[in-house]
């Protein structure tokens, strides 16, 4: 961003990214439909949740890795929309992920109008239609939910492209021809 005529460079180190503190923070935090324009507290937290993050974060390569869970219907039909036989596909459209955190400013030294950012605190993972980090998005399911793993929750926030169907009379739900079975009914996935 620019202060006057002078230019200011803000830079995110990785050690700072993926410090275990800042990784911690992201439990728990809400997932939106794009980012609020103010941060998401427990004052204004109904207006615009719309899932949770859950789980234990994880640094991998370049990535932060979570699992989510989304509640919203409206949400769910824009990133998983039924196709024409009925089934939901996560959506190529609209996945894009983009996380709403707070930093300390840190000048870096003999720089002039360069910082960078430190303990970084998670506020909020909006989904967004196009995203700046060409990365960041909603993906596939991973080995383990493929090999018969049971969640409870998050099966949209996991499969990307993928044919989403469930049996009614045996609540089996089939994720692109491998069969997972599940405890709880998830009437989102009819």
């Amino acid at each position: 961003f620019a202060d006057g005529n002078l230019t200011v460079k803000v830079h995110r180190m990785a050690q700072d990214i993926f410090d275990e503190k800042s990784l911690d923070s992201l439990k728990g935090i809400p997932v939106t439909l794009e980012h609020p324009k103010e941060k998401v507290k427990s004052k204004n937290v109904n207006k615009y949740i719309k899932g949770a993050v859950y789980g234990t974060p994880k640094h991998d390569g370049e990535n932060i890795i979570c699992d989510i869970v989304i509640y919203d219907q409206d949400l769910i039909d824009l990133v998983a929309p039924k196709n024409d036989d009925g089934e939901r596909v996560i959506s190529d459209e609209f996945r894009d992920l983009s996380l709403g955190y707070s930093a300390k400013l840190i000048p870096l030294q003999d720089t002039l109008g360069e910082y960078k950012q430190e303990d970084i605190k998670y506020n909020h993972l909006a989904v967004v239609k196009q995203g700046r980090a060409q990365n960041a998005m909603i993906r596939d399911t991973n080995e383990e939910f493929m090999k018969g793993a049971k969640p409870k929750l998050g099966l949209f926030a996991r499969i990307k492209g993928k044919k989403v169907t469930q049996n009614d009379e045996t609540k089996e739900v089939v994720v692109s021809n491998e069969a997972v079975e599940f405890e709880d009914d998830l009437e989102d996935v009819k």
